[in-house]
C-alpha cells in the first residue's frame, strides 16, 4: 500500500513525465513488433525463393563418387510405393572456348518433379480473374489477390479488372495475420456494399510495383497462352520468352514431345478451383486421392485446395442444428 501511494503521488506530481514514459514504452513495443514482422516476412520470402529453386524435398539420398544404382529409383517408386520422389543427376562441365569457366549441370525428370518442385510457365493473374468471372453458375463475392505477384506488378495492374467488374479485391500477404486482415477487409466491403481495391500487404506491395522488374519482364517475355491446372488453357494469361532470348528457352533448345495435360478421370479439380464444388464433393477425395498418393493437382501441392482441406477440414466449427420441438 505504501509503495502504491508513493507511486500514485509521483504520477500526480509529474503527469507529463508519466505520459511520456507510457508513450515511450508503447513506441518501443511497436518498433520491436514491426521489426519482428519485417524479419518474419523476409524469412518467409527467402524460404519461398529457396523452395522455388531447391524444391520441397524433405530427404535426399546422395551417392558417393560412383553415384547410385539406377534400380534404386524404381525400387523406391514401384516396390515401396514412394511416389513423391524424383531423380536428380548433377555434375560439373567445362565450357568449350572459355578456359576456366565451370558450370554446374543438373538433370531432372520433368514428369516426376511436380510434387517436389513447382515449374511456373510465367502466368498473368488478370486474365485468370477474368476467366473466373466468366464461369457459369459461380458467384464470386471477392478476391484475395496474391501478394508475391503483386510485389512485382503493383496494385495498378488490377484496376482495369476492378473497374470493369466492381467486385471486392484485397491484396494479401502470407502470414496468418495477413490472411485474416484481408478477409476482414473483404467482409467490410461486402457489408457496407462498397467494393474496392485495397492493399493489406503495404510493407511489400506498392501502387506501381517493382518498375525495374517490370522492365526486365517486358524485355525478356511476351504475352502468350498458358494452361492452368484444373482449369485449362486461358488465352493471353501467360508469358513466353521473346525471340531475342530464344537461346535461353529450354522449350526450344530441347526437343520435348510432351502430351497435352489431361484431367484424370473422375477428378473435380477444375470445379473445386472455380468454386463449383468443395473437395469432399469429388468422387476421388480421400478414396483414391490422398496427399500420399495424389491424383489431381489440387492434392499434389501442399498448398492445393484438396490437400489443405484434407489436413485442416476437420478443424471446422460444427454446424449448429436448429432447435425445435
Amino acid at each position: 500500500m505504501i509503495l502504491w501511494r508513493a507511486g500514485f503521488r509521483n504520477v500526480l506530481r509529474h503527469p507529463w513525465q508519466t505520459v511520456l514514459a507510457v508513450i515511450g514504452v508503447a513506441l518501443g513495443v511497436g518498433v520491436v513488433t514491426a521489426v519482428d514482422l519485417a524479419n518474419e516476412s523476409a524469412t518467409r520470402a527467402f524460404r519461398i525463393a529457396a523452395e522455388t529453386v531447391a524444391g520441397r524435398a524433405t530427404h535426399q539420398v546422395v551417392g558417393g563418387p560412383g553415384g547410385l544404382p539406377e534400380e534404386l529409383y524404381r525400387t523406391l517408386r514401384v516396390t515401396h510405393g514412394m511416389r513423391r520422389n524424383a531423380p536428380v543427376v548433377e555434375g560439373y562441365v567445362q565450357v568449350a572456348g572459355r578456359a576456366g569457366t565451370t558450370l554446374r549441370l543438373i538433370g531432372i525428370d520433368p514428369f516426376a518433379e511436380p510434387p517436389i518442385r513447382a515449374f511456373s510457365s510465367h502466368f498473368s493473374s488478370a486474365k485468370v480473374l477474368e476467366a473466373l468471372m466468366a464461369v457459369d453458375g459461380v458467384r464470386i463475392d471477392g478476391f484475395i489477390l496474391p501478394g508475391h505477384v503483386s510485389v512485382i506488378i503493383g496494385l495498378k495492374a488490377y484496376r482495369p479488372f476492378f473497374e470493369r467488374h466492381r467486385v471486392p479485391c484485397v491484396v494479401a500477404g502470407f502470414e496468418p495475420g495477413d490472411i485474416l486482415q484481408a478477409v476482414a477487409m473483404l467482409v467490410a466491403q461486402l457489408e457496407t456494399e462498397r467494393p474496392g481495391l485495397e492493399n493489406a500487404y503495404p510493407r511489400a506491395v506498392t501502387e506501381e510495383g517493382n518498375l525495374k522488374a517490370q522492365h526486365i519482364l517486358t524485355q525478356v517475355f511476351q504475352v502468350g497462352d498458358a494452361c492452368w491446372r484444373g482449369i485449362g488453357r486461358i488465352p493471353g494469361s501467360g508469358l513466353q520468352i521473346r525471340e531475342s532470348y530464344a537461346a535461353y528457352d529450354a522449350g526450344r533448345r530441347f526437343v520435348l514431345n510432351l502430351p497435352e495435360p489431361k484431367t484424370p478421370r473422375g477428378c473435380a479439380c477444375g470445379e473445386i478451383l472455380t468454386g463449383q464444388k468443395t473437395p469432399p464433393e469429388c468422387a476421388l477425395y480421400k478414396k483414391v486421392c490422398t496427399p500420399i498418393d495424389p491424383v489431381g493437382p489440387c492434392m499434389v501441392s501442399s498448398e492445393g485446395a484438396c490437400a489443405a482441406f484434407y489436413a485442416y477440414g476437420r478443424l471446422r466449427a460444427p454446424r449448429e442444428e436448429p432447435v425445435g420441438a
